[in-house]
């Protein structure tokens, strides 16, 4: 039987380059070819779990398709042209595998990508709709940081008790306060959005970014690491805080309409 090619599970690591250096593999094609029901039976693993894309892909298959386009959107010699095309096929690819398959999915990429930034980068190139592939990304930003599905109040849990968000202080240091960034984005994507009967998470979380927006002290935007993290930091809870006045408005010309 020839070599399993879908296993691929080796670290995704920056470059020190201009580019992120991540490689597609070199079976790329095979595997492509392979997503459309045209992969010699050599290739196939023994009893392969099948997917609904196809109704004769093994998910093994699918999933690696779905690491192969994700590589190759986060190579940065890859144009911006491309994207829209890798977006389209993984939303595709994404909805065709069940619950099991994305949680499966989901652990292999918190395995190999292990850098915040590149973890940023990745989550910015998965496609935001239809709202299942909206939940896998959600789920992944999650999983980078270690947050629980749930209860919903390990968001906050996580703030108040995970790096970097523990290394907030007066002195913190410019490669800390450059995690806590990219550390924002994510949990940006891993918060995504909760109904008004959530709004007191909502406002719990508020209350601890601006706590740790004081603590980093920046006088005069003298760092501009420093002043970077503080405008994401500021960004994402004004942006919460202008979800609860929404959220607020809406059910309020709802109740005046109903009456």
């Amino acid at each position: 039987m020839g070599e399993d090619l879908t296993q691929d599970s080796a670290e995704i690591r920056a470059s020190k380059g201009t580019s992120e250096d991540v490689k597609v593999n070199v079976y790329g094609l095979l595997t492509i070819a392979s997503a459309l029901g045209q992969l010699p039976s050599s290739y196939l693993p023994p009893l392969p779990m099948q997917s609904p894309l196809t109704g004769s892909t093994p998910t093994a298959v699918i999933q690696h398709a779905i690491l192969l386009l994700l590589k190759m959107a986060m190579d940065m010699s890859v144009g911006e042209d491309l994207h829209e095309t890798v977006e389209a096929s993984l939303s595709t690819l994404l909805q065709s595998l069940d619950d099991a398959a994305h949680t499966s999915l989901i652990s292999l990429l918190t395995q190999i990508l292990r850098e915040k930034h590149l973890q940023v980068t990745m989550l910015s190139r998965l496609p935001i709709q239809p709202i299942r592939v909206a939940q896998f990304r959600q789920n992944l930003a999650k999983s980078f940081l270690a947050i629980p599905l749930s209860p919903p109040s390990a968001l906050v849990e996580c703030l108040r008790t995970q790096s970097p968000f523990t290394l907030v202080n007066r002195d913190i240091s410019n490669e800390d306060v450059r995690q806590l960034r990219y550390a924002m984005q994510i949990y940006e994507v891993a918060f995504g959005w909760y109904p008004a009967e959530q709004n007191g998470l909502t406002k719990d979380v508020i209350r601890e970014f601006k706590g740790m927006n004081k603590m980093i002290l920046d006088e005069r935007a003298s760092s501009i690491t420093r002043t970077e993290t503080k405008d994401v930091i500021q960004r994402v809870w004004m942006t919460m805080e202008h979800s609860l006045t929404t959220t607020h408005e809406t059910t309020h010309a709802i109740e005046q309409f109903w009456g």
